[in-house]
């Protein structure tokens, strides 16, 4: 058995050491690299990557980006050390280093609305826990889950291009351990409001798992995470915006570019009440004087209908007027796949393939997508990924490979779809008997749930969103996506598919190689610093 003390700094002695032109022994540790798109151990994951004394990442301005490596000691020993990271150039963008958690993925349940299929069970790598400036202890031991690290690096708009210098350092006593890292950041820049829509809901039970109201700065917190992640942070279910519009409008320039005003109805929607009227319209004039003022107007929807049955078009198509009555610019939403009977609608947003009965009627299909273009060229087409698909469809759950969420960004640039929404990012609500127990303890116990399907992010100690591998390689993804936005725009589709083809050619036709994603980033990038002046 083996034990990794695991820490940020207490670096000085070593420094002082160095400086006296002492030798340093080197630390029984080795290095062992990879991308953040497999799984290092853990089930069905990659087996443990090579060793390597460097790597090397590329970047563009104002994204995020990062890697793994995992830490094996020499000879099976025990060995105490502090892991840390640290440039080596100047103005070199931020760095943050995190550990990987596994949590244990038990079978989901067999009967009930989704049957999901029972793969890939075991612990399974996903929680990334930001290392505390105090000392922890993690485990390793023949057999069991290496200890792995995350770094993620952070540009912004206004870094330099050119290439940065990092060191991961393992300090065991005197004796050291080192990695080289460069980063090699690009003329590009990423925008912060995309050039597509995102969306996830994050409220449904966070409350219930606090056990109490969320506090103004709770929700903030909340809200940047997502916007972090590139993801808009609404409520798809509540009659009120969450955020609101004053909020709301405070985090324009962050990228929120959705914001659902109300949900009217779900699968069985019933004309608007002249009560609800009388209440909400004088709200939805309101709020559209505020969002016109901030500079808004185009991020407001309304949630008309969710997977809305058969014979149900009419009475949403005379509460769409109404909503439009109160409020012109307002996009209706609805949650289905498009047909002639909803083309009133300005946001169809279907699943993007079907697994049970359960989405068939609102999933995606070339012909509808094919028939909205052609027929209704501006209204918009999303798509979302729920508890389905399951294989051979790409999803984001801990049944699937952390680089489907990565290949999910370039599936929606293929299909050059307008938005991505995922239908919820905090499912913690089964996990409140283990709200006080720490991590890394803390991740043996967490309850998966359906395969992880709406849990994106989980608690820190504080109850505050932390990041997933998953969460991490969607946002890669869509920071990809809008890469090849900026290179091939819709009306050039041929060109998109050039650029993308390497990486997936249809919904189950997909590379589980993150080289091949790595090399088409690369040549969208080209592609971008070629097109300078």
């Amino acid at each position: 058995m083996s034990r990794i003390r695991v820490g940020r700094g207490a670096l000085a002695s070593l420094v002082i050491a160095l400086v006296a032109g002492c030798s340093v022994p080197q630390a029984p540790v080795t290095f062992h690299p990879a991308s953040a798109m497999v799984r290092i151990g853990g089930a069905d994951g990659t087996a443990v990557p090579r060793q390597a004394r460097s790597y090397r990442l590329m970047m563009v301005r104002n994204e995020r980006e990062g890697f793994q490596f995992a830490l094996l000691p020499a000879g099976g020993t025990e060995v105490p050390a502090t892991v840390s990271v640290s440039a080596e150039t100047p103005d070199a963008p931020a760095v943050m280093l995190y550990q990987v958690l596994p949590v244990n993925h038990v079978a989901p349940p067999t009967t009930g609305q989704f049957v999901v299929p029972p793969r890939r069970l075991g612990l399974v790598p996903d929680v990334l826990m930001p290392l505390p400036a105090h000392v922890t202890t993690a485990r390793i031991a023949s057999g069991e889950m290496p200890v792995t690290y995350y770094v993620e690096f952070r540009t912004v708009a206004k870094t330099q291009p050119g290439r940065y210098r990092y060191s991961v350092k393992v300090l065991s006593g005197q004796a050291l351990a080192a990695m080289n890292v460069q980063v090699t950041v690009g003329e590009p820049v990423i925008p912060d409001r995309l050039p597509f829509r995102t969306a996830t809901t994050w409220n449904w039970s966070v409350d219930d798992y606090f056990g109490r109201t969320l506090t103004e700065q709770e929700k903030q917190a909340f809200w940047d995470f997502f916007l972090d992640q590139r993801l808009s942070p609404t409520a798809f279910f509540a009659k009120m915006p969450n955020p609101g519009v004053a909020e709301a409008a405070t985090r324009k320039d962050r990228g929120l570019l959705v914001m659902n005003l109300t949900f009217v109805g779900g699968k069985k929607p019933k004309p608007l009440a002249p009560a609800v009227k009388e209440k909400i319209g004088p709200q939805l004039k309101q709020w559209r004087e505020e969002l016109k003022a901030a500079g808004m107007l185009e991020a407001a929807v309304v949630l008309l209908a969710d997977e809305p049955e058969p014979g149900t078009a009419g009475v949403c198509r005379e509460n769409a007027r109404w909503l439009k009555e109160q409020f012109p610019e307002v996009k209706i939403w609805v949650a289905t796949r498009p047909t002639p009977e909803w083309d009133f609608a300005d946001v169809f947003d279907p699943v993007t393939a079907h697994s049970t009965d359960f989405y068939k009627a609102h999933s995606h299909s070339d012909e509808a997508l094919a028939w909205l273009r052609k027929t209704h060229p501006r209204t918009e087409y999303w798509w979302f990924h729920s508890v389905e698909p399951y294989g051979p469809y790409p999803n984001i759950r801990l049944d699937n490979l952390p680089i489907e969420a990565r290949v999910s960004g370039w599936q929606s640039a293929l299909y050059g779809v307008d938005g991505y929404e995922y239908f919820w990012m905090t499912d913690w609500k089964a996990n409140k008997e283990s709200k006080d127990v720490p991590w890394p303890e803390r991740a043996a116990r967490w309850q998966t749930g359906m395969s992880g399907a709406g849990t994106l992010c989980y608690p820190d100690e504080r109850g505050l969103p932390i990041p997933s591998l998953r969460l991490v390689n969607l946002r890669d993804g869509l920071e990809d996506w809008a890469l090849i936005e900026m290179a091939a725009p819709q009306r050039d589709m041929a060109g998109r598919r050039g650029l993308v083809g390497q990486v997936t050619g249809r919904l189950a036709e997909y590379t589980i190689d993150p080289q091949v994603v790595l090399r088409a980033r690369a040549r969208v990038i080209g592609e971008l610093e070629n097109r300078r002046p």
